[in-house]
């Protein structure tokens, strides 16, 4: 009873702040433990085209060629520094908030790095064409199939897999460039396979940083853009596991 009180009262919370406490079938908790195995996510913090019709290629130079000149060039960039930061950050967020809001057990990441299964895969070709980062010690499993799946699950001795790619993009609320007010824009794609390695769950969470940053001669406090990317990151993960809670 004090349990289904706690949910109904978390659910209650959850329409406020995430937009609703969803009804699915899938209830996280049924496929304990979990690992998760590979976080990517973009090097590049580009802009989101003004006009949603607008070609983006010239304004967000994702490509491997592009983003290795743009690091160059800005390799000084708080926002480029930080990528693996980020990452790492979300993967740690993700242990966390699945552990307290979904009673999910998340198996640390020494566990999975130290499997021998996981030390003799080969990273995914998918991200090779694009200026992606990944979390520290994972590789980039962004294609893993159902094989290879179940050998890390047999030895790691989880009942489910986690893959998270991240997309983090600038987005003008306000004015102009030069000067105006911009905020975070982060995509998370979620792709959690189960214990046979079939995909249990593929879906996008997209949402915008909810304190925008004053943007001055075409300058803005990029520290502090950091930091709300972060609190993005974490209210991505809650809504996820909020989404899967079950009936």
């Amino acid at each position: 009873m004090k349990k289904n009180i706690f949910m109904a009262t978390f659910c209650a919370v959850a329409v406020t702040l995430l937009g609703g406490c969803a009804s699915n079938n899938i209830a996280l908790s049924e496929h304990s433990p979990v690992a998760i195995v590979s976080v990517v996510g973009t090097t590049l913090v580009s802009w989101l085209p003004e006009n949603p019709n607008d070609r983006d290629e010239l304004d967000n130079p994702d490509g491997a060629i592009n983003g290795f000149v743009n690091m160059m060039i800005d390799g000084n960039n708080p926002e480029i520094k930080t990528a693996v930061d980020r990452l790492d950050y979300a993967e740690e967020s993700f242990r966390l908030n699945l552990s307290e809001i979904a009673n999910c057990q998340v198996i640390e990441k020494e566990s999975v790095v130290n499997s021998s299964v996981y030390k003799n895969l080969n990273p995914s070709f998918y991200n090779s064409l694009a200026a992606t980062s990944k979390a520290t010690d994972l590789k980039d499993l962004t294609a893993l199939g159902s094989k290879k799946a179940r050998l890390i699950m047999e030895d790691l001795g989880t009942k489910s897999l986690v893959l998270l790619d991240f997309n983090f993009k600038k987005k003008l609320v306000k004015g102009t460039r030069i000067n105006g007010k911009m905020a975070p824009s982060v995509t998370m794609k979620v792709r959690m396979l189960n214990e046979r390695g079939g995909e249990l769950i593929n879906k996008e969470f997209t949402a915008v940083g909810e304190n925008p940053l004053q943007i001055q001669s075409g300058n803005y406090d990029k520290d502090q853009f950091i930091e709300e990317i972060n609190n993005v990151i974490d209210n991505l993960i809650r809504r996820f596991a909020v989404t899967y809670l079950g009936e």
